[in-house]
């Protein structure tokens, strides 16, 4: 549970609210709770989540793992070659999702090899 983010909630939920989508960036210094807030905001409720991971140095790992997040929501598929593969894998999943709002989490975009 968080205390004293009110106002960073609110502006997530207000985002989640809004009749068109949003693309909310967070940044900040490391271990100040960015990833607790997303997660305390949307209760661990979402469509797709994948974390980036400094210890997959390498593209191929990258996209392994990435691979990994979608089969944890249902998608079964040949680690993808390359981002925009992944990304075009990663819109089945949106679109399975029974949701009428979808939230996707990336975090720790910044460990993504592009």
């Amino acid at each position: 549970m968080l205390t004293g983010r009110e106002e960073e909630q609110y502006r997530l939920r207000k985002a989640y609210e809004d009749e068109y989508s949003q693309m909310v960036v967070i940044y900040g210094n490391i271990s100040v709770g960015k990833t607790l807030l997303v997660e305390d905001t949307f209760d661990n409720n979402f469509c797709f989540r994948h974390t980036g991971n400094s210890r997959e140095k390498t593209r191929k790992k990258q996209l392994e793992a990435f691979r990994i997040s979608l089969k944890d929501y249902g998608h079964s598929c040949e680690t993808p070659k390359n981002w925009l593969y992944a990304f075009d894998e990663q819109k089945t999943v949106i679109k399975a999702s029974a949701e009428s709002k979808k939230v996707i989490f990336m975090d720790e975009v910044a460990f993504l090899e592009v």
